[in-house]
């Protein structure tokens, strides 16, 4: 029996940003199931039985609670990335895509999800 790959979460803003982050996870990163949700419909997504790593703009108390891993970007418009995973937080000053990628990649193998070695950063 195939287990279910790991779910990343992305439901930051701007949705243009959304959007562009999903669509460079799902190319770079085939092995993890990546799912767009608007940010207010974020919480609602956590309901389900499995524990994803979370990309968002707002840290919630179920985001908090629920996720194995969660990266939020420029929080109250900060240039910063804030991450926190099983091994605990970090703070990444003026994040770029390729700060993004490593982080969901570290989230992902600490969440159960295997990095393949090829592929998790932009500039590859």
């Amino acid at each position: 029996m195939a287990t279910e790959p790991l779910t990343i979460l992305v439901a930051n803003e701007p949705r243009a940003y959304r959007e562009a982050l999903a669509g460079a996870l799902a190319a770079l990163r085939p092995d993890l199931r990546v799912e767009l949700f608007a940010p207010d419909a974020l919480d609602a997504a956590l309901d389900l039985p499995r524990h994803p790593v979370v990309v968002c703009s707002r840290l919630t108390p179920r985001v908090e609670e629920r996720a194995c891993a969660w990266i939020v970007l420029y929080p109250q418009h900060e240039s910063v990335a804030l991450v926190r995973g099983p091994d605990g937080h970090r703070v990444v000053p003026d994040p770029d895509l390729d700060d993004v990628l490593r982080a969901v990649r570290a989230a992902a193998g600490a969440c159960g999800a295997e990095a393949p070695s090829t592929v998790g950063t932009a500039t590859r």
